[in-house]
């Protein structure tokens, strides 16, 4: 078995890979809901009405700001910890909704299984900062 305790001294780059990555992620899923065509800031608002949402038209705009905006700031590494905060209360809501409004599975077409994989990272960036090569170090 190779000793592999040495890669250990490289755990801020890998802090770094799952930072960027997870900020492209949400950069990703936020274009569609902030700049459409579909389904853009009205589409997205009124599929959260379509399920009850609370507060619907607030979350129709501030979701997609956040992962627009914090998926930019994670990928940046600019105030990480917060920003990883607020996408694990994100993401919470996100797979509550799979759970409960949508009747989502674990897994298969749509499940939450992905979702939980990105509190999973948002709760590691929360608790070990954001790695190397990041904003947040010259603040």
């Amino acid at each position: 078995m190779p000793d592999l305790q040495p890669l250990l001294a490289y755990g801020p780059w890998g802090i770094t890979v799952l930072r960027i990555v997870t900020g492209i992620i949400f950069v990703y899923h936020g274009i569609p809901k902030l700049f459409g065509p579909q389904p853009g800031i009205k589409g997205f608002t009124g599929w959260l009405r379509s399920m009850n949402v609370p507060l619907a038209v607030l979350f129709g705009v501030v979701v997609p700001l956040l992962e627009f905006f914090g998926g930019i700031a994670l990928i940046l590494g600019f105030l990480t910890q917060a920003f990883a905060l607020l996408f694990i209360v994100n993401m919470l809501v996100a797979t509550f909704l799979k759970m409960t409004k949508m009747g989502k599975k674990f897994g298969g077409d749509g499940g939450w299984e992905y979702d939980l994989l990105l509190i999973a990272a948002s709760l590691l960036l929360l608790v070990t900062g954001s790695g190397a090569l990041a904003l947040d170090a010259r603040l």
